[in-house]
């Protein structure tokens, strides 16, 4: 609607106020949100880059410790022993809330296990198979944590960014044109008293001269 479509009555004008009245309660609470989910992202970045160095770290170690084992095994014992180990606990995923964005709350069973949990015989392995085994189950540990901090990130940027347009298209578009418009109405308004008070002062001053004459005649 361009400002020449706005019909200038008290009606439109009292419509427009409270138009702009909502849009300002809107822009408020929209940056309120864009706020509360920067401060979210900056938490999460902050825990998640810790989380990306120590899964770096424990994949060194992890694959440090499977090289040590291949000198003490050979690759088909290695193959054998990695095929018997038993299926690792179940992982569910949720969701949790912020400011109506839903990110994944991965509910992380235990992956660390005693060796004669494992499933292969103990009788076979090594030390340094045990030593690789605990490696990787924390590897994998902090896997789980770190795709559902980084997951987490992708859907805050997503709203973040999407909130920030809305606050802009208030601040710079919507919340200025109402004001105008309300500008342009009352100026349309105050031109149409002028004209109806000179009108009636025109007309005020005739019957005054009418008077008159009668008065004389």
């Amino acid at each position: 609607m361009t400002h020449e479509q706005v019909n200038p009555t008290r009606m439109e004008l009292m419509s427009f106020k409270e138009r702009s009245a909502l849009a300002q309660k809107g822009y408020q609470l929209l940056k309120q949100k864009r706020d509360i989910l920067v401060i979210e992202l900056m938490s999460i970045l902050h825990r998640s880059v810790t989380l990306r160095d120590r899964l770096n770290d424990q994949m060194k170690r992890s694959y440090s410790s499977l090289y040590c084992a291949q000198s003490y095994h050979d690759s088909l014992e290695l193959e054998g022993m990695a095929l018997s180990v038993a299926k690792a606990e179940s992982t569910s995923v949720g969701i949790r809330n912020a400011m109506g964005v839903k990110l994944p709350l991965v509910k992380m069973a235990e992956q660390r296990r005693l060796m004669s949990n494992r499933g292969y015989g103990l009788a076979y392995s090594s030390a340094k198979v045990d030593e690789t085994a605990e490696n990787f189950e924390i590897a994998l540990e902090l896997v789980l944590e770190v795709a559902e901090k980084e997951v987490s990130m992708k859907r805050l940027l997503l709203e973040i960014e999407k909130t920030k347009r809305r606050v802009n298209a208030l601040d710079y578009i919507v919340i200025p044109w109402f004001k105008e418009a309300q500008k342009e109405i009352t100026m349309k308004l105050e031109e149409v008293e002028r004209g109806d008070l000179i009108t009636l002062k025109s007309v005020k001053k005739q019957l005054e001269n009418k008077a008159a004459k009668a008065d004389h005649a």
